[in-house]
């Protein structure tokens, strides 16, 4: 296991951190001072959207997932109109999803996205950069004996991002890095490195091109922690990731999607994403998954769509364990929308199909959900079952998987964060089950134009049965209190 740092070297180690953070905190305030009186010297303006870019939109009838678009459109609206404005929610659990959950979509909700994102995501800001000082404790940062496993934790980070294009084709680009030092395990100080891509092409009025590709090195618990990254969901969910305590991992997810509209009813969609994980020290060293997956969407009435969707799922491991692969078929899933799309309602089924161990094993998927999305609001429930394999672990498994999320803008200087998951899975050669619990939530303000803050608080159990497997029982509570400054400064706060 990892030796106990000497009590002269973590002093040290103590007294230079603390240094270093006094100063970046002075900086952070500095640089709020500065953009205070630059804020008062603004001029008001109310930036409108291209034309170009509203005729499109007027012209879609394909419904796009709910996360934030290069465009800041969301800023001229009334505030008198807000509660009329209304975003149509996007079928978050349908077995195939055309494209892969990037957050960047045609569609933009102020409740989907913190105050930082008001900044990097605005097409009009081709560059800029953020920087982050955040403290903390966390709860079983080892696996050692439990003495010493909880820790107070200083990190800091530093992001840039840029942006080009507006009309037919948008391109974005970020990349990041930080550093976490733990007061009481100098030994886990380590970087963290991100990079992320973002590509969108509007080919025609009917037919749309987006890429994306995601990069992170860093724990693979690391979402819980003071992380520019939270792990992402590529298309179909049929597999879930693990955590384990200290454990570095590289990740990599490529996505492509192809949307085409057939008539002013009828849509179809192609997407394909492949993604990689590489672990530093466990046993299953690899792991490597594909997915391919098609839909084709019928409009019945404004209110009522059917949806039928196809995917095949590979997930292919270190060479002495055997490949997984999942076929998933859904007919006929319902779609029902009101409140001019804000509210949707959807319910489907079908069969999985795996050849695992050589032999054909079906069963029955189900996915539901509700959710509401506004201008200032998101919110949604999900249920999916059926076939899946967990990362890490080699096999196949019945799962089923309960996710809530909810976001709110509630002020122009102020932003609610929550999200829970529950996801309990069952190999299907015997009695090895995992149960994976999750729970977290932050409180984002702007403290100007620049300066944000945030409070988040994370809870996580992870509980397996009869899997011998070490470092998967783990149960930890992260909180942290965090400044960030970021340049350029919003346009308009809210």
């Amino acid at each position: 296991m990892f030796p106990e740092a000497k009590t002269t070297n973590f002093a040290y180690s103590k007294k230079r951190n603390m240094r270093t953070l006094i100063g970046f905190l002075i900086c952070l305030v500095g640089a709020s001072g500065i953009s205070l009186a630059q804020e008062s010297s603004y001029p008001s303006h109310n930036d409108s959207p291209d034309a170009a870019d509203q005729s499109l939109e007027n012209d879609s009838i394909i419904p796009v997932p709910v996360y934030p678009s290069y465009d800041d459109s969301q800023e001229t609206v009334d505030q008198s109109l807000e509660d009329e404005a209304v975003i149509p929610v996007p079928v978050r659990g349908e077995n195939v999803e055309l494209f892969p959950e990037t957050r960047y979509g045609d569609a933009r909700s102020r409740g989907a996205q913190d105050f930082q994102e008001d900044v990097f995501l605005n097409s009009r800001n081709q560059f800029g950069f953020s920087l982050s000082a955040s403290q903390g404790y966390s709860e079983n940062i080892s696996e050692t004996s439990r003495q010493g496993r909880s820790s107070m934790f200083s990190a800091f980070s530093g992001q840039v991002f840029f942006n080009a294009g507006r009309r037919r084709s948008k391109l974005h680009l970020d990349f990041g890095s930080g550093y976490r030092h733990y007061y009481k395990r100098d030994n886990y100080d380590d970087p963290d490195y991100r990079a992320n891509a973002q590509y969108s092409y509007q080919i025609s009025r009917t037919t749309s091109l987006q890429f994306s590709n995601q990069f992170t090195y860093t724990y693979n618990d690391s979402w819980s922690f003071p992380s520019m990254y939270s792990p992402s969901q590529y298309g179909p969910i049929m597999s879930d990731e693990v955590l384990y305590a200290q454990q570095k991992i590289v990740r990599n997810a490529f996505g492509a999607g192809l949307r085409h509209r057939l008539s002013d009813r009828i849509s179809t969609g192609l997407s394909a994403t492949y993604a990689l994980y590489r672990y530093s020290e466990h046993i299953r060293d690899r792991s490597d998954t594909f997915t391919l997956g098609g839909q084709f969407n019928v409009k019945l009435t404004d209110w009522l769509s059917l949806t039928n969707s196809y995917a095949a799922y590979l997930i292919s491991e270190s060479e002495e364990y055997r490949d997984t692969r999942i076929h998933r078929v859904q007919l006929s899933g319902l779609d029902f929308s009101w409140s001019r799309g804000s509210w949707r309602l959807w319910m489907g089924g079908g069969a999985d199909f795996s050849d695992y161990e050589e032999k054909i094993r079906v069963m029955e998927n189900v996915s539901a959900g509700i959710g509401r999305t506004s201008l200032n609001t998101t919110f949604t429930i999900g249920y999916q079952h059926g076939f899946s394999s967990t990362l890490g672990i080699s096999g196949l498994r019945r799962s089923d998987r309960i996710t809530a999320e909810f976001g709110y803008r509630a002020t122009p200087w102020m932003n609610v964060r929550l999200n829970s998951s529950y996801i309990r899975s069952k190999d299907v050669l015997g009695p090895r089950f995992l149960e994976i619990y999750s729970s977290g939530g932050g409180l984002s303000f702007a403290l100007s134009s620049n300066l944000n803050m945030t409070l988040n608080s994370y809870y996580q159990r992870q509980q397996p049965r009869n899997l011998d497997i070490e470092g998967l029982d783990i149960e930890r509570v992260t909180a942290y209190m965090g400044f960030q400054f970021v340049w350029p400064a919003r346009r308009k706060a809210g």
